[in-house]
């Protein structure tokens, strides 16, 4: 009888390699341009945000070629509308999977969080876009799902 430590060595050494294929990671960084305009929740004027988002994401490729994808960023946006300007603090958190070198099938789920913090009058705010999407091998769009929500915050 082979002990229990022997069996697993050997076991190992007699498994197929693909078992043993280790994931391959990266990190890829970039910068993205933002400019868009978001509706205050506390009192319903639009509000328009600029600046970049240095966005940094780590690439995995698992043995079968899928590649995961998970990215946060670090914002440097201001806002400014009729009540005045704001600084923007952006939390979002992106996974993202499809087959390395194609771009159908997809599955994405995203999460941004905008806090905007008042300078002067300007009433704090958080506005909040989650979202999900799956698009299959022939490109059709099988669930996109979007939703967006503010709350007012009151003043620092």
């Amino acid at each position: 009888m082979i002990p229990l430590r022997a069996a697993l060595v050997i076991g190992a050494l007699l498994a197929p390699a693909s078992v043993f294929a280790q994931a391959s990671h990266r990190w890829e960084y970039s910068v993205e341009e933002i400019s868009d305009q978001v509706e205050h929740p506390c009192t319903g004027e639009l509000v328009q945000i600029a600046g970049t988002l240095t966005v940094r994401t780590r690439r995995t490729v698992d043995a079968n070629g899928v590649v995961h994808l998970a990215s946060n960023s670090v914002p440097s946006i201001r806002g400014e509308g009729p009540s005045g300007e704001y600084i923007v603090r952006e939390v979002n958190h992106v996974v993202d999977h499809f087959v390395d070198n194609e771009l159908y099938p997809e599955n994405v789920s995203f999460k941004f969080d905008f806090h905007l913090i008042g300078k002067g009058a300007a009433p704090n705010f958080l506005f909040t876009l989650n979202g999900h999407f799956i698009t299959e091998a022939d490109g059709t769009v099988k669930i996109d799902f979007q939703h967006e929500v503010g709350k007012c915050t009151g003043k620092a």
